[in-house]
């Protein structure tokens, strides 16, 4: 209570000074001096009082008024953080969650076999689920609870080339590294893969085409069932028209890496699938394709090299016939 005394008696003190400055100015003095004892005056007396009020101050009181004032601003720190909570919860409630998103757009993915008029719309939707479906726990929930796959496979048949491109696009995100996605898409869709392979088989459309072998690669790489059914339908064979077939470069590059990769799965297992003639004869005929970049030959090499190492003699004998060795040296 005395500083508070002593903050109300302080202006009067400064006044006091003023006020003996102003009568030594109607004096004899110079304003100089009159000035300079008034400011002396004020200061003596200003020191003296501040003296007197610690003096006569209580500390445990000071140290009551400090802490009051600490609690005080605690809670006001305290209630602006909840209302900042209660307007964060506020605009969470009103926002959707990832699977319902995910719902609504496979509902509208749903009428790929009716009229496109709405054709933006649904191609702006399988560019959602692409986003979602890369996170591997949306992309099962994808297949398991909301049967994505039958949704993306209306899409594939679909006669718009960027529906499908847009398909081949979601299912390669959603079944890259993940096998659990294999086998709930191919449960549901025993099917799958003659689909994925008749779509890389028949379309005309270059970008469509890299987008399924795109989708196609990703399962084969993940799932055995998967490879010994692009086996049995001849895939190797598919591959090797494509690379002896007048494609586009990149969907050319993707079938050797494919290639290569299925050779080194196959490594441990007695698979002779691409130990074959006419795959030896697709590899030459990229070889001395005047188009073909130098990236393309390095791919082309290196599944030479895969074969040769996994069944030296038959895939020897097969280079041999169709006359590789020319071709290698005129690289």
């Amino acid at each position: 209570f005395v500083l508070a005394g002593l903050v109300f008696v302080l202006p009067f003190a400064a006044a006091a000074g003023q006020a003996n400055a102003t009568e030594e100015e109607d004096g004899s003095g110079s304003a100089e001096e009159l000035a300079a004892l008034g400011e002396g005056l004020q200061q003596q007396e200003l020191e003296s009082l501040l003296h007197w009020a610690i003096e006569h101050s209580d500390p445990a009181e000071l140290e009551r008024q400090a802490k009051a004032g600490a609690r005080a601003g605690a809670g006001e720190d305290l209630a602006s953080f909840a209302e900042r909570v209660a307007e964060i919860r506020e605009l969470t409630a009103n926002q959707k969650s990832e699977a319902d998103v995910m719902r609504e757009t496979l509902e509208l993915l749903n009428g790929c076999d009716k009229p496109e008029e709405d054709l933006a719309m649904k191609e702006r939707a399988l560019e959602v689920l692409d986003d979602l479906v890369s996170q591997i726990d949306l992309a099962i929930d994808f297949a398991k609870t909301f049967d994505g796959v039958s949704a993306l496979v209306k899409c594939f048949e679909s006669g718009e080339s960027s529906l499908k491109e847009g398909a081949f696009q979601v299912f390669g995100t959603a079944s890259s590294n993940n096998h659990a996605f294999h086998e709930e898409a191919l449960s549901q869709h025993p099917a799958l893969i003659e689909t994925l392979v008749a779509a890389v088989r028949t379309s005309e459309d270059g970008a469509v085409t890299a987008k399924a072998l795109y989708a196609l690669a990703t399962i084969l790489r993940g799932s055995v069932p998967a490879r010994n059914t692009f086996y049995r339908l001849d895939g190797p064979g598919l591959l090797a028209a494509l690379l002896s077939g007048s494609v586009q470069k990149r969907v050319q590059k993707k079938v050797l890496t494919l290639a290569s990769d299925l050779s080194l799965l196959e490594r441990e297992y007695d698979i002779a699938s691409f130990s074959s003639q006419d795959f030896a004869a697709s590899l030459r005929a990229v070889l001395d394709n005047q188009q073909a970049d130098a990236d393309m030959n390095e791919k082309t090499l290196v599944l030479i090299q895969s074969l040769l190492r996994k069944d030296p003699d038959a895939a020897a004998a097969h280079f041999r016939t169709v006359g590789m060795r020319s071709s290698v040296t005129d690289l």
